[in-house]
């Protein structure tokens, strides 16, 4: 058998087949290929490949569309620097909408700043962002 990224052979007591594990952006998918309801153990695993690039092309689809970076310089390991990012939510009926974020700091000491693109536009929420990042980073002495 190949060995393939994201299967697991299990064969425990009654238990017989393959389990596939996958994660994108903290969503996560699995799935369990028992080898008797496909037929046999290479059906059961053919399945499970046939199934990872279905699962692959719906995590690649998730809503983390846009991702806008502030470089860090060589050596500056040391501190944390902030950072933008785009939020689109799947639909509004939470109460989610569309924003930009700016966040520094440790994971003990995150910080977050939220601006709506509904109330300052989609080109004001990423300036507001990226202006706080800016400044945030020149106080810290990151260019």
């Amino acid at each position: 058998m190949l060995k393939v990224k994201y299967v697991t052979r299990i064969d425990s007591g009654n238990t017989h087949g393959w389990w596939v594990r996958i994660s994108r952006f903290k969503k996560k998918r699995q799935r369990f290929f028992a080898d008797l309801k496909y037929g046999s153990k290479d059906w059961a695993f053919f399945k499970a490949l046939i199934w990872i690039d279905e699962a692959n092309q719906q995590l690649d689809k998730t809503n983390v569309s846009y991702k806008t970076l502030i470089k860090r310089p060589t050596g500056m390991q040391g501190k944390s620097i902030a950072r933008i990012r785009r939020y689109e939510p799947k639909d509004v009926t939470n109460k989610q909408y569309p924003h930009w974020i700016c966040s520094w700091g440790s994971r003990e000491n995150r910080v977050t700043k939220i601006f709506s693109v509904n109330k300052y536009g989609e080109a004001g929420a990423k300036n507001k962002a990226q202006a706080l990042a800016r400044a945030v980073n020149q106080n810290k002495g990151i260019k």
